[in-house]
């Protein structure tokens, strides 16, 4: 999940230091697993109940915003 990049992100950067970009406005990680989760259903499995393991991180900004999914079959390398 990656925040949209505002267009103050280089003045920021210099001004409040790597860390700038966690006072950003954007939607919970919980709602964004939830949603994301059953926008998949149907798609990638059948039901979310599925699901065996999840992991959600906040990335860095980039423009308009995104979304990262990396889907594994079980037993899957990696």
């Amino acid at each position: 999940m990656h925040p949209v990049e505002p267009k103050s992100a280089p003045a920021r950067l210099r001004r409040e230091g790597p860390d700038w970009h966690l006072a950003l406005r954007c939607i919970d990680i919980g709602n964004a697993e939830k949603v994301t989760a059953d926008a998949l259903q149907g798609v990638c499995y059948r039901n979310d109940a599925q699901i065996i393991d999840i992991r959600v991180r906040r990335g860095l900004p980039v423009n308009g915003g995104g979304m990262t999914v990396v889907i594994k079959r079980p037993g899957s390398a990696g």
